[in-house]
């Protein structure tokens, strides 16, 4: 007898992350869809609201070479079969035709597992009661709700009251690389935000070995404009925005900063505020983040000169992070020196990590004193819609549940 699909439904199925993960697990031989949900669009199907959805409507094509059958799991709704054998076409043209229906609509009852890409302080509510009326549904959560460790701080940047402060204490951050452990016992996941994970991955190695100066960081970051989400908004019109480029969240403002701070005090507790300015760039998707910093002293190896000792500790740097990544199918390091670019991310759950010094020449400063540089610069890129959200969601999904961490992920960039 043929392997069960394990039974997935999409929360909030209509935004830009929810519409991504439909589109990963459509290709995810070891799931199927079972329901979308989307309360301001309910009614309607992913076909009517999205044109690369239509293009598979009314196909039956069959997969070439058939594979080995697998039972689908009873869903909720409109089961779609997303086996080899069923055929990628057929799939995607059975869950353009799928009704989005509202999330109280739903029968969970033979459902697995909730991705929820819901509004932050609406997710926590709708997620407590579903795994109060259904505790054996596993949730990955894709709002901030359920990432910070403090109701506290909760309250404090997002103006609400938490509604479920309890499960914050039970929640597993999932920032995959360095959560796969305690995924496969997690039952509700708390995907990290984008900037988040873009800017802990290269730093939490460096931290953990006190490799850096935990009072020295800087984080300027930008963003494509799809972070934003799809709401109408009049600084995101095309019109506004095209061939445009400019900070917000300033004054160290942003919701992600408590994140990020909380994230590298868990390897370093001497960390206890960073600074971080994000930007908007003018296209869809992509985020690059700049980190400036400084060498721990006790970092920095000696040398006969200032030069060498730079050198040799930037070596020291990359070596910790390269080790750090080795055996991760989604984090490089590029050669020291090499800086990323957002095109070798795109439309992929990769994250491209560089580190570079600042190299002032001959080790001296503007005084002609010799001086051991302790400087340098990290530079981090994904795609912040699927790394920074919908692919690691799925990621977080096949080390719960044993899949290979890389199904359904193994997609290219999208070049140029």
């Amino acid at each position: 007898m043929g392997q069960s699909l394990l039974s997935a439904v999409v929360l909030g199925a209509s935004g830009y992350a929810g519409v991504e993960l439909v589109r990963l697990l459509a290709g995810h031989p070891s799931v199927t869809v079972s329901a979308l949900s989307a309360d301001s669009n309910a009614g309607k199907t992913l076909g009517e609201m999205y044109g690369f959805f239509a293009h598979y409507s009314g196909s039956s094509a069959p997969a070439p070479h058939p594979s080995p059958t697998r039972a689908p799991l009873a869903g909720a709704g409109h089961g779609v079969d997303n086996s080899p054998a069923q055929g990628f076409r057929a799939t995607m043209a059975q869950l353009a035709a799928m009704p989005l229906v509202r999330t109280n609509a739903i029968d969970y009852t033979g459902v697995d597992v909730v991705f929820a890409a819901l509004p932050h302080g609406a997710s926590a509510t709708t997620m407590i009661q579903l795994l109060e009326q259904w505790p054996h549904l596993r949730v990955i959560d894709l709002s901030a709700d359920f990432r910070l460790e403090s109701a506290d701080v909760y309250e404090a940047w997002y103006g609400i009251t938490h509604p479920a402060p309890d499960a914050l204490k039970t929640a597993v951050y999932g920032l995959s690389e360095f959560s796969a452990s305690a995924m496969p016992n997690a039952q509700l996941v708390a995907n990290p935000g984008c900037y988040p994970t873009t800017v802990c991955l290269p730093l939490l190695p460096l931290l953990a070995n006190r490799a850096i100066n935990p009072d020295h960081i800087v984080i300027d970051a930008k963003s494509g404009v799809s972070g934003a989400g799809r709401g109408a908004k009049p600084n995101l019109l095309l019109a506004d925005l095209h061939s445009d480029f400019y900070p917000y969240g300033t004054a160290n403002l942003h919701r992600h900063r408590p994140e990020i701070e909380q994230v590298l005090h868990s390897a370093d507790s001497r960390v206890t505020s960073v600074t971080f300015q994000p930007h908007l760039l003018p296209i869809p998707r992509g985020m690059l983040a700049s980190i400036y910093g400084r060498f721990a002293p006790e970092f920095v190896v000696p040398a006969d000169n200032p030069s060498a000792s730079q050198d040799k500790t930037l070596a020291r740097a990359h070596a910790l992070l390269s080790e750090a990544f080795a055996a991760t199918p989604f984090v490089t390091v590029l050669p020291l020196g090499q800086t990323p670019t957002l095109a070798a991310v795109r439309g992929t759950n990769h994250c491209v990590i560089g580190l570079c010094g600042s190299h002032d020449k001959g080790g001296k400063n503007t005084a002609g004193s010799s001086f051991v540089d302790d400087r340098f610069v990290i530079f981090s890129a994904i795609d912040n819609l699927i790394k920074g959200a919908s692919g690691q969601a799925v990621q977080n999904m096949n080390l719960m549940y044993g899949f290979a961490e890389t199904e359904g992920l193994d997609a290219p960039p999208v070049f140029p």
